[in-house]
């Protein structure tokens, strides 16, 4: 009968003892005696059965049948077959035991008798064997592998193989052949692994040219894996050799641009002689970025020069190390660069700014008491929590546009997802509640956007289909259509919508701007539809009447952009001629609507001055900047604090140029500030910065500035 088969009547014995043996006339674990009758002390090849461990149970000298035995494996991780066996008739039981895969490790295994009426354990006996190794099954590399030596010396580890079976464990008495390398030489190459399964070649000589050499070890008449084993080693070449910077150090490009100048050293010898045909080694060691051709030889003038280098995307010091090693002569030098914030479209906020550099990440400055800025600050300005130097917007995200309100600002990823960050007491996050978030938060509603917008508190988007969404404070019916929820908007119960709901009317827009209570949008055929509140005549309709769905601004006018203000609006036309209408006497002298008076106009109003526009933009403080065809800006109406840029702090009802001589791509208007965005893609800003918004490392209105400054950080 085999093991196996004796095992299974075995167990099926345990099965019926289970059941039926309960005596209370068994004797007890004391009155029990156990002797190992076989299978101790064997020797075994890791995973395989042993001979069955055979033990006799008597008591008193009597044979003790039915006695509950456990089998337990308690070192060497094997397994028994069945575990729990019964006693036969004659007091024996017996097991197989099937060795761990752990030469190593000593194996063993605990026979333990139990008390059926109690579960009592008791251990009576002890199991131990030796696992020995299975065939060779591997060939890996051990030690001595990728070394670097001088020319023509010998590698200081030598190179040395291990066999092992398939479990990993060491093979001892393998023969290993180091073959002859085709450059340099080997000696003592065919060792035989010990007992640990190593075996390691005499010595090994490089070539006589730098370089990389190669040597193969392989076990004859085997079939193992990995064989053969490829060592390698790197042959250096001569000595007292001094790396020069010569060009390419100190550059200031934008963030996450490759430097103009690829970073470039000389090696020269003892005697100043440029040395050829040395590896250099280029690495970035700070800033990120990254960089192509890390590795160059030095040709004949003894230099060798990166590929590209491309800066990290956070501003500040880049670092370039350039290094060799002959392996009788090493050095390394230090390029160094640093990342300027440079910027493709900029936004104004009430009290902040924020703009979108050209590796997509978000950056703001200014008032950062509700978090609008996207990350937390330590800096308090003159009103507040702040920092007078663009941050980074938390989160990691990638940004393609940009839109700021009163303490809260929103952006669109390259794939068009909405996300917010800042004040969300009216749900203007629009993520479903009106928990505020000092990072961005994903605006629900899984909509894919082409524009987003926000002035003050009610955010609009048009979808890449064309339709137009907003959510946020829905006082006066600014979201374009009836919403259910209330939310408690400076400290007033204020109906609102926590997420994004269609604008009413199914209309197709090309573009919408959100005002203060008010927002329009215009048609991809140029039509200006406004809805929302009507007091001064932000509709444009000609009435001050209120409309929660979007009316057709009079006029007929075909336009081809849109800004919307606290209570004013602009508009640019297809012939580049600039429009406003609403509010124009704010502080009762603005003339934010720029056509010479102070009047409020229900409908659009041509700007004064005959000047060609491409785009204007309205903010929350009461004046108005455009942009001309070509380039120059101009701006009109509060000039309290400078935002009109204009050197004076004198209000105008028409437009004045700003200073400077710098020529715009596009200027946004905040609460009293203004940023404009230059063609070379640097941020100006003017006007106030009793929180640090004009990003100039100061704050106070006692810093404000009439005239553009440097947002910092940048060229």
């Amino acid at each position: 009968m085999s093991y196996r088969t004796l095992v299974v009547v075995a167990a099926a014995t345990v099965v019926l003892g289970l059941l039926s043996c309960d005596s209370p006339l068994a004797p007890r674990l004391d009155q029990l005696s156990m002797d190992v009758v076989s299978g101790n002390g064997q020797t075994g090849i890791v995973g395989t059965e042993l001979a069955p461990l055979i033990v006799k149970v008597t008591s008193g000298g009597n044979p003790v049948s039915g006695q509950v035995l456990n089998f337990r494996v308690v070192s060497g991780n094997g397994s028994v077959y069945g575990g729990t066996e019964l006693t036969d008739d004659h007091g024996i039981a017996q097991e197989i035991w099937t060795l761990g895969t752990d030469a190593r490790v000593l194996q063993k295994v605990e026979v333990r008798a139990v008390e059926s009426r109690t579960g009592a354990q008791k251990v009576f006996a002890t199991f131990t064997a030796t696992a020995m190794p299975d065939k060779a099954f591997s060939l890996s590399a051990a030690a001595g592998n990728n070394q670097t030596a001088a020319v023509g010396s010998s590698v200081p580890i030598p190179p040395a193989a291990r066999v092992a079976d398939q479990y990993g464990n060491p093979v001892s008495g393998v023969l290993v052949d180091f073959l002859r390398p085709a450059s340099g030489s080997v000696t003592a190459r065919f060792p035989t692994t010990g007992t640990d399964g190593i075996a390691t070649v005499g010595s090994w000589t490089l070539g006589p040219t730098a370089g990389t050499n190669m040597l193969l070890a392989t076990a004859p008449g085997l079939i193992l894996t990995g064989d053969p084993v490829t060592f390698t080693a790197t042959a250096t070449g001569p000595a007292g050799l001094t790396i020069t910077n010569i060009r390419g150090d100190g550059q200031t490009p934008p963030i996450g641009s490759t430097v103009p100048i690829a970073p470039a050293v000389q090696l020269t010898d003892q005697s100043g002689a440029p040395v050829a045909g040395v590896v250099v080694t280029f690495s970035v060691t700070a800033g990120g970025g990254s960089i192509t051709g890390a590795t160059q030889l030095t040709d004949g003038n003894g230099i060798a020069s990166v590929g590209s280098w491309t800066l990290g995307i956070v501003p500040g010091v880049n670092e370039l190390q350039a290094g060799f090693n002959t392996g009788v002569s090493r050095g390394a030098t230090i390029f160094v660069a640093t990342g300027k914030l440079t910027f493709l479209t900029v936004s104004a906020g009430n009290g902040f700014g924020c703009g979108i550099t050209p590796v997509s990440t978000a950056y703001c400055w200014g008032f950062n008491n509700t978090g609008q800025l996207g990350a937390s600050t330590t800096e308090t300005c003159q009103f507040g929590p702040c920092s007078s130097t663009p941050v980074a917007v938390s989160g990691g995200l990638t940004f393609a546009t940009i839109t700021t309100g009163d303490g809260t600002t929103c952006a669109l990823t390259p794939s068009g997802s909405a996300y917010c960050w800042g004040d969300n007491s009216g749900g203007q996050l629009g993520n479903g509640t009106t928990t505020s978030s000092t990072t961005p938060v994903a605006v629900a509603g899984n909509l894919t956007f082409a524009t987003i917008s926000i002035s003050n508190a009610s955010p609009c988007g048009v979808t890449t289909s064309g339709a137009a969404y907003c959510w946020g404070v829905n006082s006066s019916g600014q979201l374009g259509a009836t919403s259910s929820q209330t939310c408690i908007y400076f400290g007033a119960a204020t109906p609102c919508s926590t997420t994004p709901i269609p604008v009413s009317g199914g209309i197709q827009f090309a573009v919408v701007s959100a005002g203060g209570a008010f927002s329009c949008g215009l048609t991809p055929s140029g039509a200006a539809y406004c809805w929302g509140d009507n007091t001064v005549g932000e509709l444009g309709n000609g009435t001050t009447t209120p409309s929660t769905t979007p009316v057709p601004v009079a006029r007929g006018l075909s336009f081809a952009q849109l800004s919307a203000g606290y209570d004013d609006i602009c508009g640019v036309t297809t012939s580049g001629a600039a429009y406003c209408w609403g509010d124009n006497n704010a502080d009762g002298s603005a003339g934010q609507l720029g056509n010479g008076t102070t009047m409020n106009s229900a409908t659009p109003a041509a700007v004064a001055g005959g000047l060609t526009f491409t785009a204007v933009n309205v903010g929350l403080g009461d004046h108005t900047c455009g942009v001309t065809t070509s380039g120059a800006a101009y701006c009109w109406g509060n000039n309290v604090l400078g935002g009109l840029g204009d050197g004076s702090q004198a209000s105008s009802l028409t437009p004045v140029a700003v200073v400077g001589g710098l020529t715009f791509s596009m200027v946004t208007t905040g609460g009293l500030h203004t940023v404009g965005l230059t063609t070379d893609h640097l941020a100006y800003t003017w006007g106030s910065n009793g929180g640090g918004q004009l990003g100039v490392g100061t704050s106070a209105n006692t810093h404000a500035s009439t005239v553009p400054v440097k947002v910092l950080g940048q060229p």
